[in-house]
């Protein structure tokens, strides 16, 4: 398996993604949308009820699209590279300053949208970054319900540029040999969660190969009993005696942890019977399910799911959004499938979270909608707080089925796993700028606080996207008319900093 030393690896990373404020002029200006001024008839575009191509009212050339309430047009590009920045813009109007929609979707990442309200013909901007395997998206205008506006939409663009907002900030390739690196690590010990048989343990995670090995092994009956076990007691985790099967669960809780971000996991599952891989995070903070879980990817029942859970008003009982794929769609697809590697993304920023395999949606949430009940940290959402990493293979329990049929030892492989995020950096070489300022409080409502040798330090605020939104001088960045999300804070010429707008 073709693999790069993680040093090296960090080094080609950072020169050939960080963020420069580049001009259109540095972009290729090839367009990769079809027929973006609706000039030809036979269109690529798709329209739903009440739009539709006008011979007039044009931006320029002679055809628009017209779109009354609740419709627009969409289109499927193709033929994208993977992991590559995109620049999309389309001229829009609206008729009575309600807000009309420039968006992309399935690209391997969060839907986006830019919004306008002038009744004029107004330039809506935005950018995105194709998953990892991704090589379509779908772009779109819209005219969102509730009233009586009518959208006008004219001249798309889409190309590509030579920007790259992400940057890897964790990775662990599983180059070694013998058990998993302890300084990314914790091993889990014991019988756990789910009344699932196994006992955890670390002798059965070990790198090799260039992968990591979860292994499940079969324990000689009735000859390893439980150290944990207590009688009577109401827990299968103290009240199972004997040890019968043994698996590994590892993870980078107290080590390692993040806040959004772009994760890849690069994996071939079991979908075997009795046996429950996953993906997943937890939150540092709170106790589950307010602590807030992502499934990445769950295998169990004949399915890939992809799941996420938050607190309710009752202890231990989540609000669960899932989302089941049975495996043999994907075989229908290709019969080996079951014999492959796979990705598996996640993409997460303040508003939404995605959750894809090999550039396919599986499941995606909004971030508004995810506050935890009244039981535990009420109010709280946990997706908007550090989530760390967990790689496990289960047996049996409530949902991975009978152990009965299974040949051991069993293995779940992993080939790596990367995190990447936006680069905070934009103009400054991150290999370059190690010093960093301090900002307070983060999260901040109103007032950004900088602390900084000199009273009077030079300050820039950019959003995600690079673009320049305040600057000034002073220890004080008023940040109350910002919208909620995610922005990052430049002092002088210092590393930037990420922080987040409630």
């Amino acid at each position: 398996m073709n693999k790069i030393n993680f040093k090296s690896q960090i080094k080609y990373l950072f020169a050939t993604t960080i963020i420069t404020l580049a001009t259109c002029n540095l972009y290729s200006q090839t367009n990769l949308a079809v027929n973006p001024s609706f000039e030809n008839t036979s269109s690529v575009w798709k329209f739903t009820t009440g739009a539709a191509i006008v011979m007039s009212d044009a931006q320029s050339g002679n055809a628009a699209v017209s779109a009354a309430d609740n419709s627009g047009a969409t289109q499927t590009v193709t033929n994208l590279l993977p992991f590559t920045t995109y620049q999309l813009t389309c001229w829009l109007k609206s008729s009575t300053t309600a807000p009309v929609q420039l968006g992309v979707k399935l690209y391997g990442g969060n839907e986006l949208v830019a919004q306008k309200t002038s009744t004029s013909y107004s330039q809506a901007s935005l950018k995105f970054t194709t998953g990892f395997v991704s090589t379509s998206a779908v772009i779109y205008c819209f005219n969102p319900a509730g009233g009586t506006n009518q959208m006008t939409a004219d001249n798309f663009s889409l190309v590509k540029t030579d920007e790259n907002p992400y940057e890897l900030v964790w990775s662990d390739e599983f180059n070694g040999d013998g058990p998993v690196d302890e300084f990314n690590w914790t091993h889990e010990i014991g019988f756990k969660r789910n009344n699932e048989v196994q006992w955890y343990q670390p002798e059965n995670a070990f790198q090799k190969d260039g992968n990591l090995i979860i292994e499940a092994r079969k324990v000689p009956a009735k000859t390893r009993v439980n150290p944990n076990f207590i009688a009577g007691s109401p827990n299968f985790q103290t009240y199972t005696y004997w040890i019968d099967y043994t698996s590994s669960s590892i993870n980078t809780s107290k080590k390692i942890s993040w806040l959004y971000g772009r994760f890849e996991i690069r994996a071939k599952v079991t979908n075997l019977t009795g046996t429950w891989p996953a993906i997943w995070t937890l939150g540092e903070s709170c106790e589950w399910p307010s602590n807030g879980e992502i499934d990445i990817m769950e295998n169990y029942g004949g399915g890939i799911l992809g799941n996420f859970a938050w607190g309710t008003g009752t202890r231990y009982s989540p609000k669960w959004d899932s989302a089941k794929v049975p495996v043999s769609d994907f075989v229908k697809k290709d019969a080996t499938w079951l014999s492959k590697f796979h990705t598996w993304t996640l993409d997460w920023d303040y508003n939404r979270m995605s959750i894809y395999v090999d550039g396919t949606l599986i499941n995606e949430v909004d971030l508004n909608t995810t506050i935890n009940g009244s039981y535990n940290c009420k109010g709280i959402n946990p997706f908007r707080r550090e989530q760390y990493l967990l790689l496990n293979l289960a047996l049996g329990g409530t949902a991975g089925g009978s152990v009965a049929n299974l040949t051991f030892p069993t293995q779940y492989i992993v080939d790596y796993v990367r995190v990447f995020q936006y680069n905070a950096n934009l103009s400054v070489n991150a290999a370059d700028k190690q010093e960093v300022s301090k900002v307070y409080p983060n999260p901040v409502k109103n007032v950004l606080n900088i602390d900084y040798p000199t009273s009077n330090p030079k300050y820039k605020l950019y959003d995600v996207s690079g673009k320049l939104l305040l600057s000034g001088n002073g220890l004080k960045v008023d940040v109350n008319k910002l919208s909620s999300g995610v922005y990052f804070v430049q002092v002088e010429d210092l590393k930037s900093i990420k922080i987040i707008k409630e």
